[in-house]
């Protein structure tokens, strides 16, 4: 077992790495529930991975890994040269310095414990003192005290006369999502990471994450019911604030500004579900990394079948449950837009060969799936190409997530890693139900007519693309129209002309005044300058695109001498909105961009008006902004110093 020190190192590295993976490559996705299991689980993994010797899952007989042992070093060789360097020849170590260590994680474990506690008491109180009003899927409690509605287990808590009947139906909603998937559990052990590692940020970061993206999918799971964005956006306006009791989920969960941006953010294309898998090389990593001593690992071979003695591969085969499933596709090669055809394909599930596919000499594959979900889980299955003629085509694809009576079906354009100019494309083509038969010919040959009618659309859109790219090598507008398809300077086909519709500062505009607005803009813009909305398969229906940031911080107190001028609340003519850009709460609201919300007067409780210097701060073409609260100032995003004024 390693020593206390070195494993407490140890586990904060692989939190560390944890959080990092998340913030870099996956909280931007809007698969909030794959998020939501690969930071409960991989935060429990990091508790383990440290006690795992690698060295001793690999056969002896295989040669050793000393090209690796010079690329991942073992951290345990960069800890003890930490020890050594620290310890001074003259001063004798301490006899049991690992006690100090632990009566100090120990104190603070306590601490930790203690604070959890308390929340749990607070929690207990307040559940006396209100009243229970349901008890059918969810127990609904009435709070007379002012409080911020919160779920805590099967329990929803609100007080219903701060709040309109219409309100009330949509909180209740948000915490009901919370209580049917059971993120309590999830709060549960966001809390039991941070005290048993209050002193690591990296915790606290991913208690965070975790609390953060259960908001994510009650947010998500809300505006699924019909729920007007609009509406709920300035609902959360009204009632976000500080909450009062760590462990539960609270509606007014304080991220008011990514989740609105997460909220009008266009759905992640599933392709990039892929970046999961990059999941795998980092734990393997790891465990190298973390392995005890490296003379012990071995070689392991790279062939991913088990070899006969003839030397062919033998798949191993294994047989999920019966239900009906299938998966069909028609794969081409992206340079020529042909078929490829008699390619062998494995399909592969549980890291194990199911069965050989071939496609046919119009590049198209079919198989039925034995593929029920396993204890509620589905079976990830990939396929490989195998091709003599192309052996150096990408080889590898998803061909999906299977859920039992439902079928994937795709068409993918495969490119040479050597090519520069074309790299392979993927459709995900509407879904269409053709298992209403137990024919599976029948089957096959509705989804090969399916498929087929579409190829001349997507074999088009590649030529599109690959002469884009041969006669643009380096896009220096913003938005570049190619006969009738738009690029961005990435070289991404975005959309369509008379298909996708493009805004400027919330108005509509062509290209030449998009370009125009960004001669001098960065490379690629931001998530704040630039919002998309998804259209068919890989373009967008609108590019919506904005010359001045959507939120700002705080402007330095100068700026505000002369430039601000409150108004008189009673005087004030709320249709001046209708026509002047205006900032609430301290988020820019802009027509077909963001919340785009109108408060009621009745809401507001303080209006200001920027001029100048100050204005231009906010936007550089304006020389008055107004500034409208409906919160206290505390609550108000980016709020300027008006007592400076």
């Amino acid at each position: 077992m390693t020593e206390l020190p070195d494993y407490l190192i140890k586990l904060s590295v692989g939190l560390a790495v944890a959080y990092i993976f998340y913030f870099a490559v996956l909280r931007k996705l809007t698969f909030y529930t794959w998020n939501r299991w690969y930071l409960l689980l991989y935060s429990m993994l990091a508790f383990f991975i440290p006690f795992i010797d690698v060295g001793r899952l690999v056969p002896k007989e295989k040669l050793t890994y000393q090209e690796i042992d010079t690329r991942l070093p073992r951290l345990d060789n960069f800890l003890s040269q930490i020890y050594e360097e620290a310890a001074l020849p003259s001063s004798p170590a301490p006899e049991e310095p690992v006690n100090w260590l632990l009566i100090v994680l120990v104190t603070g474990i306590v601490v930790m414990t203690g604070r959890l506690c308390l929340n749990f008491y607070f929690y207990t109180r307040i559940k006396r003192e209100a009243h229970l009003v349901s008890e059918d899927d969810i127990k609904l409690y009435h709070v007379d005290r002012e409080i911020f509605p919160f779920s805590f287990g099967n329990a929803v808590f609100i007080n219903p006369t701060l709040h309109s009947d219409d309100d009330l139906e949509k909180i209740i909603l948000h915490e009901y999502v919370h209580v049917q998937q059971k993120h309590t559990f999830d709060n549960i052990w966001a809390e039991i990471i941070c005290i048993l590692n209050w002193y690591n940020p990296f915790a606290w970061l991913i208690r965070y994450s975790i609390r953060q993206n259960l908001e994510y999918i009650a947010d998500d799971q809300v505006l699924r019911h019909n729920v007007d964005v609009k509406k709920y956006q300035y609902l959360l306006l009204k009632v976000t604030g500080v909450p009062e009791y760590r462990l539960t989920s609270q509606f007014n969960f304080p991220s008011l500004k990514q989740r609105i941006m997460m909220m009008n953010k266009a759905r992640t294309p599933k392709i990039y579900l892929i970046r999961f898998l990059f999941l795998a090389p980092l734990i393997i990593a790891l465990l190298v990394a973390f392995r005890p001593d490296l003379d012990r690992l071995q070689m392991i071979s790279g062939n991913h079948a088990v070899m006969h003695r003839g030397g062919k591969s033998k798949p191993r085969l294994t047989q999920p449950k019966d239900s009906y499933a299938y998966c069909a596709g028609v794969i081409l090669d992206a340079a020529t837009r042909k078929p490829i055809g008699d390619a062998q394909l494995e399909l592969v599930a549980g890291g194990s060969v199911v069965k050989i596919l071939r496609t046919d000499r119009d590049g198209y594959f079919y198989s039925d799936l034995k593929a029920a979900p396993v204890s509620g889980k589905h079976l990830l299955y990939s396929i490989s190409l195998l091709h003599p003629e192309h052996p150096d085509l990408v080889s590898e694809f998803h061909a999906g997530d299977f859920n039992s009576g439902y079928g994937r079906v795709s068409v993918r354009f495969l490119s040479a890693k050597k090519d520069s100019t074309i790299r392979g494309y993927y459709y995900a083509p509407k879904h269409q139900k053709f298992h209403n038969t137990t024919d599976s010919e029948q089957v096959n040959k509705n989804v090969k007519e399916y498929l087929t009618s579409l190829l001349p659309n997507y074999q088009a859109e590649i030529q599109l693309i690959a002469d884009f790219k041969k006669y643009h090598p380096f896009p220096k507008n913003v938005l570049i129209k190619f006969k009738n398809g738009y690029f961005d300077r990435s070289k991404e086909l975005v959309g369509y002309e008379g298909v996708t519709e493009l805004y400027l500062d919330g108005q509509k505009a062509t290209y030449e005044e998009i370009n125009e607005a960004f001669r001098s803009s960065p490379f690629l813009l931001s998530d704040t300058r630039l919002s998309k909305e998804w259209g068919d398969d890989r373009t967008y229906a609108k590019l919506k695109f904005l010359t001045f940031p959507l939120y700002k911080d705080p402007p330095p107190a100068h700026l505000l001498a002369g430039n601000v001028e409150v108004k008189n609340l009673s005087a004030f003519d709320i249709s001046v909105l209708d026509k002047e850009a205006y900032f609430l709460d301290g988020f820019r609201q802009v027509f077909g961009v963001g919340s785009n919300i109108k408060p009621p007067k009745s809401e507001i409780k303080r209006v200001v008006l920027f001029k100048g210097r100050l204005a231009r701060y906010y936007d550089p073409k304006l020389e008055k902004v107004w500034w409208i609260e409906t919160r206290p100032e505390n609550e108000v995003f980016g709020r300027p110093d008006l007592a400076q004024k």
